[in-house]
């Protein structure tokens, strides 16, 4: 039997996705378009929540809806059912990038390379509207499988914060922090570039893929397994000091496909003087 039936008087429950912490996820039909299917996020809201962080929160997930990026989870709406906070996103059938990849779907390199391309524009267009997202890892990264080749799209936005109101908490799996995050929860668009990078290399190596993406920072060894040039994309964005990081999502952005062109070119036999490096 399920635990809900109806979320806020008009989304009825089909089926429940999965739980993951203090949040429930569930497919439902929204009674007031016409029965069309999303999924309502149901995550506990704590008696002794911050009402401040509640606000921010809520003010964050609208932000988000207006955004209507193709590689962000689409946020439909935002309310509050006692005792939760509901989030509903657009609903698009697929699967997470751990799944797709522990399934050998990343086994076609131009899939993998759109996917890695897909979650810098998401990351970019995220850091362009001023939010940091602080929990990237690989199933936080969400793969379409309808129509056309699988998409990337960054879901999981609870965690988001506008980049000048930090509040100093810890979120996340602490495999995947930084070393600013695990010394003293210091957040910033280059904390955000460090996880994005273990999610490069988590798309884009060729180690043995099993469903346990990579903890900590890549070893020398592990960058071997990133086909040229990326691997060199890959060490800048893990850097240990953040200074030596990319600045945002839109400067790595640039940077892949720089790498990408040069990549292209070397293909095409014109890899001479041409000032890629």
């Amino acid at each position: 039997m399920l635990e809900f039936s109806k979320i806020a008087n008009r989304y009825s429950v089909v089926r429940k996705l999965h739980s993951r912490g203090l949040t429930q996820a569930f497919l439902v039909r929204d009674e007031r378009e016409g029965d069309r299917q999303a999924i309502a996020e149901l995550t506990t809201i704590e008696r002794d929540e911050n009402p401040e962080l509640a606000l921010r929160r809520r003010a964050v997930l609208g932000l988000l809806g207006q955004l209507e990026h193709p590689n962000l989870a689409g946020v439909l709406a935002v309310t509050v059912d006692e005792p939760y906070l509901c989030v509903v996103k657009a609903w698009e059938p697929g699967v997470s990038l751990v799944d797709w990849l522990a399934e050998g779907e990343g086994d076609a390199w131009p899939q993998r390379l759109a996917l890695a391309r897909d979650a810098l524009e998401g990351l970019a267009a995220l850091h362009s509207a001023g939010l940091l997202h602080r929990d990237l890892r690989p199933r936080n990264v969400w793969v379409t499988t309808s129509g056309g080749r699988p998409t990337a799209q960054l879901d999981h936005f609870l965690e988001a914060i506008p980049e000048d109101d930090l509040d100093g908490r810890q979120v996340g799996d602490p495999g995947r922090w930084p070393p600013e995050v695990l010394r003293s929860g210091e957040y910033s668009r280059r904390s955000d570039i460090y996880s994005i990078g273990l999610v490069l290399f988590d798309i884009l190596s060729h180690r043995e893929r099993t469903n346990e993406p990579l903890t900590g920072a890549p070893t020398e060894e592990d960058l071997a397994t990133v086909p040229a040039p990326y691997g060199d994309v890959v060490r800048r964005a893990c850097r240990p000091f953040s200074v030596e990081r990319f600045d945002d999502g839109l400067d790595l952005l640039a940077a892949f496909d720089a790498m990408d062109l040069k990549r292209r070119l070397a293909e095409a036999g014109f890899d001479e003087g041409l000032g890629l490096d």
